[in-house]
């Protein structure tokens, strides 16, 4: 449970940080234009759903049987999206 908690926190903290660098070349008497996206701009729903895996990592202490069961799929979705920003984003 600590390491879902711990996994969502970095998602959270990651979606907040800059994935790319674009450099736009002008001339002579311009200065390079340099654009930065972070993970939020790029993937918009990343906070979002980084922000329910924590709260589920929460709720994973505070439920048992069906409910938490019911909880740990919810996680394990917020997961595969996560990864899924992540692959996709770097694949392109």
């Amino acid at each position: 449970m600590l390491g879902c908690a711990v996994a969502a926190g970095i998602a959270l903290f990651a979606a907040t940080r800059t994935w790319a660098t674009e450099t736009v070349a002008r001339p002579a008497p311009l200065l390079d234009l340099v654009e930065t996206s972070t993970g939020s701009s790029l993937a918009p729903w990343l906070p979002a759903l980084a922000a329910v895996a924590v709260a589920a990592a929460g709720a994973l202490v505070a439920t048992r049987g069906v409910a938490r069961t019911v909880v740990g799929v919810v996680l394990v979705g917020c997961g595969a999206g996560v990864a899924t920003a992540g692959v996709g984003l770097v694949a392109t």
